[in-house]
C-alpha cells in the first residue's frame, strides 16, 4: 500500500491544530506522544537534539513545552522515531482515508 506523501501530512497537521478549539492542549497532547514514543525507543533526548540539528537543550525545551514545534520539526520528529506522523497527533494506525 502506497504511503501518503509529507504534503499531505503537513496540510493534516495545520487543519488538525488550527481547527482545534483548545491549541495549547493539542500541542501538549503531540509533543507527550513524542516523548513517549522515543522513550520506548531509547533515544536520548540528545540523540533527537543532534540529529534535529539542535542541542539536547534546545529538544529538551521543545518536550517541556517551552519552546515551539514546527511542523518540520514534526515531520523530522516521526522520521526519526520511524512512526507514522498520524500517530504522533494521536491516530492510531491511520490511514488517508481516516484523516480527510
Amino acid at each position: 500500500m502506497k504511503q501518503p506523501d509529507k504534503t499531505f501530512y503537513t496540510n493534516y497537521c495545520i487543519m488538525h491544530v488550527t481547527k482545534s478549539t483548545n491549541m495549547k492542549q493539542e500541542l501538549k497532547k503531540i509533543i507527550n506522544n513524542i516523548r513517549e514514543k522515543r522513550e520506548e525507543k531509547r533515544l536520548t533526548q540528545e540523540y533527537m537534539g543532534s540529529s534535529l540539528g539542535i542541542s539536547q537543550n534546545a529538544y529538551s525545551k521543545i518536550e517541556l513545552h517551552q519552546s515551539k514545534l514546527t511542523l518540520e520539526r514534526l515531520l523530522k520528529i516521526s522520521e526519526l522515531l520511524d512512526i507514522d506522523p498520524a500517530t504522533l497527533l494521536g491516530y492510531k494506525n491511520a490511514t488517508k482515508k481516516d484523516l480527510s
